[in-house]
């Protein structure tokens, strides 16, 4: 089949590929409580003038709970990073000592 005077099946195929969005190592249960946080926040601030206080004081109270859990995920991700990390330099080093000791 020729289109335009180009053989199509002599082309090579397509490479083009949709890439993964980035998260900057950050976990999808992070980005979730990022998101509720900020939903509140702009809720907050949208109903703030007119509300009673004790809704606002509840919308805080969950501000104030989803940025615990926030900060939980961002340790338990800065750990699970470093573990590993930890366990590659030690799998390095241990292939490092094998090529020392067969040469």
């Amino acid at each position: 089949m020729t289109a335009l005077g180009i053989e199509m099946s002599s082309r090579e195929p397509d490479a083009y590929y949709q890439p993964k969005p980035n998260y900057h190592g950050k976990s999808a249960e992070y980005l979730a409580v990022s998101d509720k946080i900020e939903t509140l926040w702009a809720r907050f601030i949208r109903i703030c003038e007119y509300a009673p206080q004790e809704k606002l004081d509840e919308i805080q109270d969950e501000i104030k709970r989803l940025d615990k859990e926030q900060e939980y995920l961002f340790k338990r991700d800065q750990m699970a990073i470093s573990n590993m990390r930890k366990q590659l330099e030690t799998v390095t080093s241990g292939k490092a000592t094998v090529s020392r000791q067969t040469n």
